[in-house]
């Protein structure tokens, strides 16, 4: 199918900044999120932008339906990557908050065996 050289342009030069710039920047997020970290500031403002600009360019991508397979395959990895980045943070989240439970009997435990040494030592 022969595009018009305005949307031969526009995707061209889209193509060219994904993969110059954003795959790179996405697989190295990937990358991080994969080994259980969690997203930056910069990471999510990055990703925000991204998924912006690909809802932006949506319409081209229906237009010319030769593309919504690599338009959907780039959604699924921004999906892959919220996805891993919000697990982590549940995991993250749910570690915190199991440590601060177990930080909170051992203190109840102390205050237990401290009033059990106090009762001793008043006989």
């Amino acid at each position: 199918m022969t595009l018009p050289i305005d949307d031969l342009g526009t995707i061209t030069t889209l193509l060219d900044r994904f993969n110059t710039w954003r795959l790179p920047r996405l697989l190295a997020i990937k990358e991080r999120v994969d080994s259980g970290e969690r997203l930056s500031d910069e990471d999510l403002a990055t990703l925000d932008r991204m998924i912006k600009d690909a809802r932006s360019i949506h319409p081209l991508a229906d237009k010319h339906p030769e593309y919504q397979g690599f338009y959907a395959k780039v959604s699924a990895l921004y999906k892959a990557i919220v996805d891993q980045a919000t697990a982590n943070s549940l995991t993250l989240q749910n570690k915190t908050m199991a440590r601060g439970k177990i930080t909170a009997m051992q203190g109840s435990d102390r205050s237990k065996a401290s009033a059990r040494s106090d009762t001793l030592t008043d006989r």
